[in-house]
Order: C-alpha cells, then structure tokens, then sequence
C-alpha cells in the first residue's frame, strides 16, 4: 500500500495536533523537531497501526522520526 508523507500529515490532525503545525510540517524533518511532542508521537502510532492495519513493533517506531519514514515504512508493509 502506498501512502503518502502529506496523506500521513492529515492523520496528524485527527490525533489533535495543532492545525498551523501540521501545516508547515517539512515531511522530510524530524517530527519532534517540528512541535510533535511526546504525548502526540504514540497517539499517531497507534492511528497509522489502526488505518493500516499494522502492527508496528516499537523498536521499528523509534527508528521513525520523520513523515517519510512513516510513509516509505507503511508503503513497504503494505
């Protein structure tokens, strides 16, 4: 499955992050490094394992620190 660094933007949204936030996130970035906080980063692991159907082990997670790598991440367990 194919997923895109702005697709997972939006999911962002849904876990409550700020919208002027998610708005100028630079999916190439880390996400702690652009207002996700520590609170917010297992609440949007927890939405992408629930829309895409994944289980993501936590070690893979805390390699992940950008939208791209969540994107490439998903589309490759897809």
């Amino acid at each position: 499955m194919a997923v895109t660094a702005s697709e997972l933007a939006k999911l962002l949204d849904e876990i409550g992050l700020r919208p002027e936030v998610v708005r100028a996130l630079d999916p190439g970035k880390p996400l702690t490094s652009q207002g996700v906080d520590s609170a917010d980063y297992p609440a949007f692991v927890a939405l992408l394992e629930e829309r895409f159907g994944l289980d993501m082990d936590k070690a893979d997670t805390q390699l992940l620190r950008t939208l791209e790598d969540f994107a490439a991440y998903i589309s490759a367990k897809g």
